[in-house]
């Protein structure tokens, strides 16, 4: 066996050496990442057409309940994949069911039903969707979007204020909010936009 002289380090002192080293060096790369990180990627604005101000910090309200107007709209999906815009979130949550009138680009009107199916229990609408009147020889609702009339309808925003009347007038348009987020900061109507973190 070979004498250990007292200048050479034992294997244990070796070990807890590059142990020291392997930790200094993991602290420089985390310094290192935590600079070079993209910022604008912590928390992201998720500003959209459907969402001016951004999902961040003005969150767009969740639908109330499935709706079907003339394709299916949900909740989860309108979170993760928007198709409204918040206005339109706004119009639909206010809906009710009932039988109303709605003017085509014709200058015609048409009958709309909305139709909805509640929770038992608590009450709440868990669906709704827009009909035609039923016809009188089923009783089924009729489809109210088809391939005949489909051009002759208004935007959809202006066929749902047509719905809820007064109701709407609560509910600011995308073209106010907009105008709102272009003013100056100083400006007492200027709206503020999500920024990232």
């Amino acid at each position: 066996m070979a004498k250990q002289t007292d200048d050479e380090p034992t294997t244990a002192q070796v070990l807890d050496k590059l142990t020291q080293i392997l930790a200094g060096n993991q602290d420089v790369q985390r310094a290192q990442l935590k600079q070079t990180a993209p910022k604008s990627l912590t928390a992201a604005p998720k500003v959209s057409v459907y969402n001016p101000r951004g999902q961040k910090d003005f969150p767009m309200p969740a639908l109330k309940c499935e709706c079907y107007a003339p394709f299916q709209l949900t909740p989860s999906l309108q979170e993760s994949s928007p198709s409204l815009d918040r206005e339109e979130v706004e119009l639909f949550n206010l809906l009710e069911p009932g039988d109303y009138q709605v003017q085509l680009a014709d200058e015609s009107w048409i009958p709309v039903c909305i139709v909805g199916t509640r929770n038992t229990v608590s009450g709440q609408l868990e669906k709704i969707g827009l009909m035609g009147p039923r016809d009188s020889d089923t009783g089924h609702y009729t489809a109210l979007f088809t391939s005949s009339n489909k051009q002759t309808f208004p935007p959809f925003k202006k066929m749902l204020r047509q719905i809820l009347g007064d109701k709407a007038d609560g509910v600011m348009p995308m073209g106010e909010e907009r105008r709102r987020i272009a003013l100056p900061e100083s400006d007492p109507q200027y709206f503020p936009i999500s920024v990232g973190a």
